[in-house]
């Protein structure tokens, strides 16, 4: 028997959110039906710091930079709309190892704001 399970923080619906493990040299992609969004991360000598680059009006990039604390470095934000409703995305992002070598646990959400805002 299948189940129907909906989980809500206050008035936003949670869409979709996990958990991977990445080595250095790796990105994710997210794919929910057309809307693409791609996370790759850059190391500068700068703080963390999330750029948002639209590469068409369905793939969305986002560059994490500096996302290198083993105790992790978080963000959330709204990044853009899906289904006429506001999409924000959670993220955090913990360092296993050296900087330039070590795997990166990532933990993500992203949740579907009320359709007024």
């Amino acid at each position: 028997m299948a189940h129907v399970v909906a989980v809500t923080v206050n008035d936003f619906e949670l869409i979709t959110s996990g958990t991977v493990m990445l080595s250095p040299a790796d990105s994710l992609n997210i794919q929910i039906d057309d809307l693409r969004l791609s996370i790759v991360f850059v190391s500068t000598s700068g703080e963390p710091n999330v750029k948002s680059l639209a590469l068409n009006d369905r793939h969305l990039q986002l560059e994490l930079e500096n996302f290198s604390n083993a105790l992790g470095t978080t963000w959330r934000s709204p990044i853009g709309s899906l289904f006429d409703r506001p999409l924000h995305m959670g993220i955090t992002v913990h360092l296993i190892g050296e900087k330039k070598a070590g795997s990166r646990v990532v933990q993500y959400c992203l949740l579907l704001g009320p359709p007024d805002g």
